[in-house]
């Protein structure tokens, strides 16, 4: 699996809407790197949450560490090719009087360059 974009909004010190996009990296190797409190960390917990709805740091609770300060809903949408097709995974959530309702699509490129849902991950 290689990533191609990263965009997150809302998700935790990333406040807004922000991208991150690894296509203009020339290696297979790369580091993350800034001062401490900087985000680094997020970027991966980003990363793992879009793919698996969990992250090690944070675990499965959906809890308001993951909400930026304020903020009622938040996304994440990671780009990536794995297996010679790209992917598009999508995790949201939505804090609600009732609850956290969360939502999730995992979407294939098609040749003619759309987006087509994965037919098995329609589901949580």
């Amino acid at each position: 699996m290689r990533p191609q974009r990263l965009r997150l909004r809302n998700f935790g010190c990333f406040r807004g809407e922000h991208e991150v996009d690894f296509t203009v990296l020339n290696s297979d190797l790369f580091a993350i790197a800034g001062a401490t409190g900087s985000g680094k960390s997020t970027l991966l917990d980003a990363l793992t949450w879009a793919l698996y709805g969990q992250t090690p740091r944070l675990g499965k609770q959906l809890n308001e560490h993951i909400f930026s300060p304020g903020e009622s809903e938040l996304s994440v949408v990671l780009e990536f090719s794995a297996g010679g097709s790209e992917y598009r995974a999508t995790r949201s959530l939505r804090r609600r009087p009732s609850g956290i309702s969360p939502a999730a699509k995992l979407e294939r490129r098609a040749d003619d360059g759309r987006w087509l849902t994965v037919p098995e991950t329609d589901k949580i």
